[in-house]
Formats: structure tokens, C-alpha cells, sequence
């Protein structure tokens, strides 16, 4: 028999609510800007096989904290087509599409010469953590009004001519004046 066996890799998959709006995905390092799509298109896969719901949208967030990579996405699980969805199973499922990538092609459907590739290639083994409905990170207050714009060309103004002014009491301290 001359299956593929997928290796066990460390993931965090908490139970999971068939009911859920977001998803948020801590990565445990730094993803480029590439590794982020391939993460996405990684979990979307998993999710359109064991959900059957709606399609995976872009991020709604990525951010990089602590040598982390935080993505989060909308995703509205109530539109399920499947009369028994298992999210569980599809965050299992994802996280080694992630480490190892989506299935082996085994024909050349896709295309020519596609057999023996994958659709999305994974990003390797990483630390994973899945949660669904987490509230976001608080957003910084907003900033305070900005200044009346003649306030700022005053302003300005006075740093330019105290920087004459500087200049002028350097050359003449060296003897330059």
C-alpha cells in the first residue's frame, strides 16, 4: 500500500462552536507576506471540504506581535452546506494542509503536468493556535484634533529660525562668523 502518511505537528484547536463569525490563527513566527496567502489558502481548502459553507476571504487583519503572526478572518459558518459540517475536524485538517501543504495531485486534471504537485504548498512545521469568535486586539484611542494649519506654519517658522539662529551662534563660537 503505498499511502501518504502525514507526520503529527504541535497545533492548538480549542472545541469549536458549529456557529462562529470570525477566525483568528496565531502563527508561531514571523510569515511573509506569501506564507500569509498560503496560510489562507490552507485553512479555505479545509473549510470548503469538511464546511461546504461560503469561501474563505481575504484577512481581515494580519498583525505581528512577540514573533508572531495574528491573522484574522471573517467567516460566517451558518452558511454551511453540508447538513452535518465539522469545523473541528476542518481546523485539524488545516493545520496539516499548513505544515505540509494541500493533497498530492494525483492526476493531471488541473492541467498539464500537474500530477505529483499540490495546490498550495505549506509553510512547514510552525506552532499553531486556531480560535473562532475571539474579540480583536482594542484599537489605540484616536488621535487628539489636528492643529489649526496656520498654527503649524508658525510653528514651523520659529524651528526654522531658531535653527539660523543655532547656526549662526556655532560659527560664531568658532571663530567662523
Amino acid at each position: 500500500m503505498n499511502k501518504e502518511v502525514s507526520a503529527l505537528y504541535a497545533s492548538n484547536i480549542p472545541d469549536i462552536a458549529e456557529d462562529f463569525g470570525t477566525i483568528t490563527l496565531r502563527v508561531g513566527r514571523i510569515l511573509t507576506e506569501t506564507e500569509v496567502a498560503q496560510v489562507g489558502g490552507c485553512l479555505g481548502y479545509a473549510l470548503r471540504v469538511y464546511v461546504a459553507g461560503e469561501d474563505l476571504g481575504e484577512p481581515e487583519g494580519v498583525a505581528y506581535r512577540d514573533g508572531q503572526t495574528v491573522i484574522r478572518y471573517w467567516y460566517d459558518s451558518t452558511k454551511a452546506q453540508r447538513s452535518d459540517p465539522d469545523p473541528q475536524h476542518a481546523f485539524q485538517v488545516a493545520a496539516t494542509f499548513i505544515f505540509e501543504g494541500t493533497p498530492v495531485r494525483r492526476s493531471n486534471k488541473a492541467g498539464p503536468l500537474t500530477a505529483g504537485t499540490r495546490l498550495i504548498d505549506g509553510i512547514g512545521p510552525v506552532a499553531l493556535a486556531f480560535s473562532v469568535d475571539e474579540d480583536p486586539e482594542p484599537t489605540p484611542p484616536a488621535a487628539d484634533a489636528l492643529p489649526d494649519p496656520s498654527e503649524l506654519l508658525a510653528a514651523h517658522q520659529a524651528m526654522l529660525d531658531a535653527q539660523t539662529r543655532y547656526a549662526q551662534a556655532v560659527a560664531a563660537f568658532r571663530g567662523q562668523a
